[in-house]
């Protein structure tokens, strides 16, 4: 079904996507294997530990 000239499957819809969910949509996914995500979990380690209640390993 057609909205403002853009095909889009919308279930159970229709619904209507505003064009700034359509660009955020449209950004390229952060690499899962290096740099800023990757460092930025790394730091998360201690806090997960702390939430889980244990000194040991809990993912990853």
């Amino acid at each position: 079904m057609p909205v403002s000239g853009r095909p889009y499957l919308a279930i159970p819809g229709p619904s209507v996507i505003p064009d700034r969910v359509l660009r955020a949509m449209h950004q390229a996914s952060p690499n899962i294997y290096e740099g800023e995500l990757v460092d930025m979990v790394a730091a998360m380690w201690p806090d997960l530990r702390e939430l889980a209640g244990t000194r040991h390993h809990v993912a990853a």
